[in-house]
C-alpha cells in the first residue's frame, strides 16, 4: 500500500478522566468517624503533613491519627492512586507545577473538547489498534485495516502500554519499558449522584472530606450542582479500597453506600437519586485505570522517556508523558501539543505554566 505521507494520530484509545480538587475555602465541613467529633464549618483546611507515621497535630483529626491513616483515608487528597502512601516517592509527590488557574468543568463534558479539536480532521472510530511496525520506510498502524504514514503519535494510556496489549514492531526500547515498570495506573473512581432537589443546601461548590471506620471510603464529596444543571453529588474514592469496593460490590451496592455516607456527613436521610452512575475505569480494557502515578523507585525523568520519540517514527502523547502535569488533562493536552510541535504543526494554543 502506498504510503499518505502523513501522520497519523493514534487516538482510538483515548481515554480522559475528570479529577476535579476543590480549594481549601470551598471545605465546609471535616467529619471524624468512629466516635470521633464533627467538625463545624472550616475557613480553611488543615495543613497536611507528609512524613509518614509521625502523630498527625490537627484539630481536624482525632488526635491518634498518623499521617499514613490520613493519606490513606483521605485518598483523593493525598495519594489518590495508591492504597498505602509510602508507595509514593516523596521525592515527586505533588511535585506538578502551578499552572495559574482554578479548576473548571467543561460545559457538557469532555466529549465538547475533542470535538471542538477534531474540527476537519479524518476520526476514524472502532478501530482498535493492534499493532504499530515502523521501518526506513514508515509506519504501519494495524487495525482493522492498516493505515501507512511516515508517522504516528501513540496517546493510549499508560496501563494499555503496561498490558502488552499494543504490539511493537521493533519492540519498545529497554529504557522506555523500564519506565514503564516503575510507574503504576492508579485508581480514582466516582459514584455520581443526582437527585431531584438540593436537600443538602444551596452553597456553592461546596465539598465535605469524611474519614470512616472503613478505610477509604468516599473520603471526598464534591457538590457540582452549578456545573451540572441539576442537583449532584460526586463521592470519590480511590486507591485500594476503591479497587476492593468495585470487585466486591454492584452499582446499586455502592450507591447504597454513597447515600449511607451522605446522611452521616450531612445530617439528614437523602431521597433516593433520580440518576446514578459508578466508574470503574480500571476495568475498562482501554484505559485500565484513571491515570498514572510515580511508584517508588522512580524519577522524573522517567516521563521524559516515555516521551521520547523512537526512530523519530513513533512520538508519544498522553499525560503520563508530561513531565510537569502528569496525572492530569492538561497535562495530555500540553504533550499533544509538544509533538505536534514536534511535527512542525504546533496548533496557537499558550499552554505554558504561570510563574
Amino acid at each position: 500500500m502506498a504510503s499518505c505521507k502523513r501522520s497519523l494520530a493514534l487516538s482510538a484509545l483515548f481515554a480522559l478522566t475528570l479529577t476535579a480538587t476543590t480549594a481549601w475555602a470551598d471545605v465546609v465541613m471535616y467529619r471524624v468517624n468512629a466516635g470521633g467529633p464533627e467538625i463545624p464549618a472550616l475557613d480553611s483546611g488543615p495543613a497536611w503533613g507528609r512524613d509518614q507515621n509521625v502523630p498527625f497535630a490537627s484539630p481536624y483529626v482525632n488526635a491518634e491519627a498518623t499521617t499514613d491513616q490520613i493519606f490513606s483515608r483521605s485518598a483523593p487528597v493525598g495519594a489518590p492512586h495508591s492504597s498505602v502512601p509510602s508507595y509514593v516517592p516523596l521525592s515527586i509527590f505533588d511535585d506538578d507545577e502551578y499552572f495559574g488557574l482554578d479548576d473548571h468543568l467543561l460545559a457538557g463534558g469532555y466529549g465538547a473538547l475533542t470535538a471542538a479539536l477534531a474540527v476537519g480532521l479524518d476520526i476514524r472510530l472502532s478501530q482498535p489498534v493492534t499493532a504499530i511496525e515502523h521501518d526506513e520506510a514508515g509506519v504501519r498502524v494495524i487495525a482493522d485495516t492498516t493505515f501507512v504514514a511516515d508517522r504516528v503519535i501513540v496517546t493510549i494510556p499508560v496501563g494499555v502500554l503496561q498490558a502488552d496489549s499494543l504490539r511493537f514492531t521493533p519492540p519498545l526500547p529497554a529504557s522506555k519499558r523500564a519506565a514503564l515498570a516503575r510507574l503504576e495506573m492508579g485508581s480514582l473512581e466516582k459514584l455520581v449522584l443526582r437527585f431531584a432537589t438540593q436537600f443538602w443546601g444551596s452553597g456553592a461548590d461546596s465539598a465535605w472530606y469524611y474519614v470512616s471506620a472503613e478505610r477509604g471510603e468516599f473520603p471526598l464529596i464534591l457538590d457540582l450542582t452549578r456545573d451540572a444543571g441539576a442537583p449532584t453529588l460526586v463521592l470519590l474514592h480511590g486507591g485500594q479500597r476503591a479497587r476492593d469496593a468495585l470487585d466486591q460490590r454492584s452499582d446499586p451496592q455502592l450507591v447504597a453506600d454513597g447515600l449511607r455516607v451522605l446522611a452521616e456527613v450531612l445530617g439528614v436521610t437523602p431521597p433516593p437519586p433520580l440518576a446514578s452512575r459508578v466508574t470503574r475505569w480500571r476495568e475498562d480494557p482501554y484505559s485500565r485505570g484513571s491515570y498514572c502515578f510515580p511508584a517508588l523507585g522512580q524519577q522524573l525523568e522517567d516521563f521524559e522517556t516515555l516521551a521520547a520519540p523512537v526512530d523519530e517514527r513513533v512520538l508519544f502523547a498522553g499525560e503520563g508523558t508530561d513531565v510537569a502535569y502528569f496525572g492530569t488533562v492538561h497535562g495530555a493536552l500540553r504533550s499533544g501539543v509538544r509533538e505536534a510541535t514536534r511535527l512542525g504543526a504546533a496548533p496557537e494554543l499558550d499552554l505554558s505554566p504561570a510563574r
